[in-house]
């Protein structure tokens, strides 16, 4: 019985799937007007209403930078996807670099620098 009141408690206080917020990826598919196609997903392109940039996506921003087909985000869906807040491009570091590929290294090699 006890355990049972309990269950019920736990599920009217369960926060609507709705209020929930997920960090996705995107990749920016058009930049003017922008355009952003979320990652593992069968939305097809957000646009419009459904993009809110940080300063980090501005350009004239301190730290802000255009954003740029081809470019990689992170970004909050919020409202049940009503809404996806794009917080800042993604950023690969490479891994190493060599002779045989000097920009981003990510090959089998053994020629470190």
């Amino acid at each position: 019985m006890a355990g049972e009141r309990l269950a019920k408690m736990i599920n009217e206080c369960k926060t609507p799937e709705s209020k929930l917020t997920d960090l996705v990826f995107g990749n920016v598919t058009s930049a003017s007007p922008l355009r952003i196609r979320v990652h593992n997903s069968a939305l097809g392109e957000l646009s419009g209403n459904f993009l809110m940039l940080s300063s980090l996506c501005r350009p004239g921003t301190p730290g802000g930078e255009a954003l740029r087909v081809g470019d990689t985000v992170r970004m909050l869906r919020c409202n049940g996807g009503q809404l996806y807040y794009v917080l800042e491009k993604e950023r690969y570091a490479p891994v190493r670099h060599c002779e045989c590929c000097p920009e981003c290294c990510q090959c089998e090699c053994d020629n470190d620098e």
